[in-house]
């Protein structure tokens, strides 16, 4: 059974999912977060919102528990036969790797398992802003935090079943972005600081992170997916631009920019279809698609992989470190 979500081009399947598969998603309040962890839900998972604001997250479980007796009113088929969905806010500040690690160490005592880990939430196009870990906080928000929330909870995703998922949620404006690992966490001054460059270098990290962690986990239970939703029309997209009240209409009308809905088609079929289980495509838009030539380029991968455990080094256990290199104890 599938569903059609308005204006697109295919449609996802309507897979039962039980309670006990746990997925977390970061950023689950609005925007592409939001409808990912709606559908996961609606469909039977139990998701944990990892948000920065319990009050936006507990609106979110609300509009999301009248949507779904919504589409159960009418008939709807394929829904999880529930009367409430599952879901859980915990906090989660990405700004900050203290909040990061807490996170971390909060889920560990549940002693759940974890059979999606979906790192959402991302920022950009903003002023230049350092977070209290003295990092440019574009590079940690969609980057670094991501990674060591990664680092510190593959060993539960590496433990929970045959077939468990991490998505990042990157962009195509990681074609706009330059690979100068001198210079990744800026700190040069704010006059020449550029926000859409280091949004898209952010974005660049993030596929380059899938392609080596395929590497690292190939024969594994673990399926990694970067993807590109397409320019939506969120909150996000809106605060960029002063003028996309007028390139919104535009946008929308040509099929530019669209909805929310019909950007996170992908990203749900990714999270629930078990098709994609062992899938050696690592980089989606609509469908498969390619990264470009820099991203794919696995000697900068793999300095940007050695980079990376550097900056975040004396927030990781050697436990976790190996974890990422797929030796898990």
């Amino acid at each position: 059974m599938y569903i059609n979500m308005g204006a697109m081009s295919s449609t996802f399947p309507m897979v039962p999912l039980s309670r006990d598969k746990i997925v977390i998603v970061t950023g689950a309040n609005s925007g592409t977060g939001y409808e990912i962890a709606k559908w996961n839900a609606m469909l039977g998972a139990t998701v944990v919102m990892a948000c920065r604001s319990e009050v936006r997250a507990k609106e979110a479980m609300d509009r999301m528990n009248q949507q779904y007796r919504d589409l159960k009113a009418k008939g709807t088929q394929g829904l999880a036969d529930y009367d409430t969905l599952a879901l859980e806010y915990m906090p989660l500040d990405l700004g900050s790797f203290k909040s990061v690690i807490q996170f971390c160490e909060d889920f560990k005592k549940s002693g759940r398992n974890i059979q999606i880990l979906f790192a959402n939430a991302g920022l950009g196009m903003g002023p230049l802003r350092r977070t209290e870990d003295d990092f440019e906080e574009t590079l940690q928000v969609n980057y670094l935090s991501h990674f060591i929330m990664i680092a510190k909870l593959i060993h539960i995703v590496r433990r929970s079943g045959p077939d468990c998922r991490i998505l990042l949620m990157s962009s195509a404006a990681h074609m706009f972005g330059t690979f100068d690992l001198s210079t990744m966490n800026y700190k040069g001054p704010e006059s020449s600081f550029s926000s859409f460059g280091y949004y898209a270098r952010s974005k660049l990290y993030q596929i380059m992170q899938v392609a080596a962690m395929v590497r690292r986990l190939e024969g594994s239970n673990i399926t990694c997916f970067a993807i590109h939703p397409g320019w939506l029309d969120t909150r996000f997209a809106r605060e960029i631009s002063g003028f996309f009240s007028f390139t919104q209409k535009i946008g929308l009308a040509t099929g530019v920019i669209k909805s929310v809905e019909a950007g996170v088609k992908c990203s749900i079929d990714l999270c629930v279809n078990p098709k994609y289980a062992g899938s050696a495509v690592q980089y989606w838009g609509d469908g498969p698609s390619k990264a470009n030539k820099l991203a794919r380029n696995v000697e900068k991968q793999e300095q940007l992989w050695t980079k990376t455990l550097q900056l975040v080094d004396i927030h990781l256990t050697q436990e976790e470190k190996n974890a990422m290199e797929g030796k898990f104890v």
